[in-house]
């Protein structure tokens, strides 16, 4: 595992009750992530999560040298349930955008530690 990136932005918050003991209230963000780095493929997996019911907008910080990157854009290819999804170059250093649907159950990015050479 590794040290997700910040989300900025107003972030909804949802309350459950997961009943472990009787009534057991918890209270979360609407949107969870995780990162895991696979070193040996020189890799990094950032998964998100929109637990709530109605879309979120929230802007994702991220910075590829917590994670061992160093040159200037990484490759970022959009995974999805059905399949692999957009690939694109990004900064090393960046604050994107990005909207959550709650539809979706997870939506996962994979980067490269190569510099990505457009066709």
């Amino acid at each position: 595992m590794a040290r997700p990136p910040k989300l900025l932005g107003s972030i909804p918050k949802v309350r459950a009750d997961w009943q472990w003991a009787g009534e057991w209230w918890v209270e979360t963000d609407a949107v969870l992530v995780g990162a895991w780095r696979l070193p040996q493929e020189g890799k990094l997996a950032l998964l998100f999560v929109n637990v709530s019911d109605q879309p979120v907008i929230v802007t994702v910080a991220f910075d590829g040298r917590t994670y061992g990157f160093q040159q200037p854009m990484v490759t970022v290819t959009e995974l999805r349930a059905e399949g692999k999804g957009r690939v694109k170059n990004c900064p090393l250093i960046s604050a994107t955008p990005c909207l959550y649907r709650p539809e979706r159950h997870w939506r996962g990015k994979s980067l490269p530690a190569e510099p990505f050479a457009c066709p």
